[in-house]
């Protein structure tokens, strides 16, 4: 392969032409896709607001909608996309490529809902998936893979302990079994205890 030389005025013009050259690829998975035209956004917000253009995000939106064939609103979804993904990198770097290379199935709703998590349960979710061998990343898997890594986290109960919240609280004496077969001793002023079948 023919290797060629690139010269580029900062980062960001760099990190432009890598968006550019890859979304002409025909073999990435649409999640790369995605992901890549969300960095190519937000590549370009940052060099207008270098040169003090601020607030050009719908018109940047709207540049590069023409320029890749879809709409604008497209762009700025995959923006958010684009940042949901990035703290997913932030927190593990490969559990963020398996995303992307379509090892996991993960719908665009689910991976902001990702971005929301801590940064250690994103981390147990990257065990977890890789462990049951999952394919599809739902909302109830990362639900219940949340709660149960939050289950684990959790020290185990001393026997000082269990003793101590027994002792906070104490126990509620219980009344007597009501048996209909017994006597009733009803006592009258002035006068001896007399029995009553009750």
């Amino acid at each position: 392969p023919t290797i060629e030389e690139v010269f580029f005025d900062d980062w960001l013009n760099a990190a432009i032409f890598i968006c550019q050259n890859e979304l002409k690829n025909p073999h990435i998975t649409d999640d790369y896709k995605k992901y890549l035209i969300g960095q190519y956004l937000h590549y370009r917000l940052l060099i207008k607001e270098k040169a003090n253009n601020h607030g050009q995000k719908y018109i940047t939106a709207g540049e590069l909608a023409q320029e890749l064939f879809v709409s604008a609103g497209t762009v700025m979804k995959y923006g958010v996309y684009a940042e949901a993904m990035n703290f997913v990198f932030d927190q593990s770097l490969e559990f963020g490529q398996d995303i992307l290379s379509g090892k996991y199935k993960v719908s665009h709703e689910n991976v902001i809902e990702l971005s929301h998590l801590k940064p250690e349960e994103i981390k147990a979710l990257a065990v977890a998936s890789e462990r049951d061998n999952v394919d599809h990343l739902t909302l109830p898997y990362i639900r219940n893979e949340v709660k149960w890594s939050y289950v684990q986290s959790r020290a185990p109960v001393s026997r000082r302990e269990k003793s101590e919240k027994k002792m906070s609280h104490p126990a509620i004496r219980q009344m007597p079994m009501y048996d209909p077969d017994s006597e009733v001793k009803i006592r009258v002023r002035g006068e001896g205890s007399i029995t009553q079948d009750s």
